[in-house]
């Protein structure tokens, strides 16, 4: 199954590039990725700087090197379209549709494609689009590796009892104590490291489940050629 924006962005002849990974047995989803070749005004410099921000943030977090996970164009086997659980509303779905793929197992390649000036205007809003995905970036973390989900959650609860706990040493410095500051500090970095040490063990759970899914899914692949 082939999907595509009905803007004009996209040409229509590109489509050979995103099926050939999948003939050729080498991807179950291929995403066309567009930040490689578009025309002049396709992107404004806000969404082109956007685009980018969001796609370093996703191979940071989900350590998958994926350049363009916001493409409306894409080809997918029927493994994949019947597999995936897409609950996401709006401009949230390419990220959804990414992280599914990858968590169920799936393999992805991304192919150049050429993007074009869309006809008519954009429904998209930079900031506010831009804040939903990259909270839906994080929220589906639990779906693709929950351990990296309970690290991120487990370090900036350090991160803040940190901070909270310089506060409360440079005032005791002036002879200012804050007892309730201090309580706050350790509650802070304990519940961070339990959901680090969390964070750990579901990972390992995780994993296993993983590689045993990516050994079902070679050995169908094996037995369908």
């Amino acid at each position: 199954m082939v999907m595509v924006d009905g803007d004009g962005t996209y040409v229509p002849e590109d489509v050979f590039k995103l099926l050939e990974p999948i003939r050729s047995g080498r991807a179950e989803h291929v995403i066309g990725n567009r930040l490689i070749n578009f025309e002049k005004g396709a992107f404004t410099k806000l969404n082109l700087v956007g685009n980018k921000i969001l796609n370093f943030i996703f191979r940071m977090m989900y350590g998958v090197e994926l350049h363009d996970i916001l493409s409306g164009y894409r080809a997918l086997t029927k493994d994949v379209y019947k597999s995936v659980e897409l609950k996401k509303p709006g401009f949230e779905i390419e990220t959804e549709l990414t992280v599914e793929t990858l968590a169920k197992g799936f393999r992805i390649v991304e192919v150049p494609v050429r993007y074009r000036r869309r006809a008519g205007r954009t429904k998209l809003k930079p900031i506010r689009d831009g804040f939903r995905i990259a909270l839906t970036i994080y929220e589906l973390l639990k779906r693709y590796s929950p351990g990296r989900y309970f690290y991120f959650s487990g370090m900036m609860l350090v991160l803040a009892g940190v901070i909270v706990g310089v506060k409360v040493v440079l005032d005791w410095f002036h002879h200012v104590t804050h007892y309730l500051m201090a309580t706050l500090t350790a509650l802070l970095i304990i519940a961070g490291l339990q959901i680090t040490i969390l964070g750990v063990l579901s990972d390992f759970v995780f994993r296993s489940n993983a590689q045993l899914r990516r050994e079902l899914m070679e050995l169908k692949r094996r037995l369908n050629r």
